[in-house]
């Protein structure tokens, strides 16, 4: 399971420890999402990830959006790109059991942070998070699959968040 502590030199920065099926599950997530922003398009998951610019006035906001949403979608894929690359350099790094480590540097920890955050919105987007009720999902439902994977994510990020501040 992923863990996220200071760093095995004791100095600036932290570390990530995760399984490598976690480590596999993250590349390939972040490099799917990567496509998806890339392909562009009007699903929920681009509309989360590109949201209205300006409420209220529909001619101001497809204004904003014909300048600045390619901009916005391709500095999101080129993120998820570079965190991906990243994250595969991971795979030679021996940690604990048949997992991986890795110290960060502040500024890498936060990169992927915000990857993390660019895939946990996207997995909601697609399961309609906001309108879901967890305690009527059965087990077996695909969408329960996602939540966990949000909530595991989740966790991931919030170790960040912690050892960051």
């Amino acid at each position: 399971m992923a863990r996220v502590m200071p760093p095995a030199s004791g100095g600036d920065g932290l570390r990530v420890e995760l399984e490598r099926v976690e480590l596999d599950l993250l590349v390939r997530l972040c490099e799917g999402l990567a496509g998806r922003l890339r392909a562009g398009g009007d699903d929920a998951v681009i509309a989360r990830l590109a949201p209205a610019a300006s409420r209220g006035d529909a001619e101001a906001d497809a204004e904003l959006r014909r300048l600045l949403r390619g901009d916005l979608l391709g500095g999101r894929a080129e993120r998820l790109e570079r965190l991906a690359v990243e994250l595969r350099s991971w795979a030679g790094r021996v940690g604990p059991g048949d997992g991986v480590a890795a110290d960060l540097a502040a500024e890498e920890a936060l990169a992927l942070l915000q990857g993390l955050n660019d895939v946990r919105l996207a997995l909601g987007a697609q399961v309609g998070v906001e309108d879901l009720d967890r305690g009527t999902l059965a087990v077996d439902d695909p969408r329960a699959v996602t939540l966990g994977l949000m909530d595991r994510l989740g966790g991931l990020q919030q170790g960040l968040v912690e050892h960051l501040a």
